[in-house]
């Protein structure tokens, strides 16, 4: 039997364009009802209209996060957040660590979970984040909206090895 507890899940959404923003309301207030702690939207390449108005329709729930940029995008803008702290001397260049470029990943630290919407392919969004989680992989939206308990059934069943 493996690992029960689920802090944070990524939910990488390639196809936003079509995206039914009551479906995510729903499916986020699912995996919130479950006890899972966080949950992280990523939406490649979207707008930040499409981010401010998610945020707006989970406000008041639980925590979330919603990414839109890539994810080369994400690291290389934690990247130069970095370097801008060793210019202007706050760290010394061989202090930076992977905890230092994770704290200015807009995605945040490791995902228990993540849920890839689409191709089976690695997402292009939120990947820092993936180095450990157990993947899932759903055809639509839609489908991971009936979904929700069997991912938490089948997470509990696998056996996490994070990168063992």
């Amino acid at each position: 039997m493996g690992e029960t507890s689920i802090d944070r899940i990524g939910i990488v959404v390639p196809d936003w364009g079509s995206l039914n923003l009551d479906g995510v309301v729903y499916v986020v207030g699912e995996f919130w009802d479950t006890g899972v702690s966080e949950v992280v939207l990523g939406f490649p390449g979207a707008p930040g209209s499409l981010k401010s108005r998610v945020e707006g329709l989970l406000s008041g729930g639980g925590k979330f996060c919603v990414v839109c940029k890539t994810g080369r995008d994400e690291v290389l803008s934690s990247v130069r957040k970095v370097c801008g702290l060793v210019k202007r001397e706050e760290v010394d260049v061989d202090s930076v660590d992977e905890g230092l470029v994770d704290r200015f990943m807009e995605s945040g630290g490791d995902l228990d979970i993540l849920i890839k919407v689409g191709e089976k392919r690695l997402p292009n969004s939120i990947f820092w984040s993936v180095s450990y989680s157990e993947i899932f992989f759903v055809d639509s939206f839609d489908e991971l909206e009936g979904s929700v308990s069997s991912v938490i059934e089948e997470f509990e069943e696998r056996e996490r090895r994070f990168g063992r």
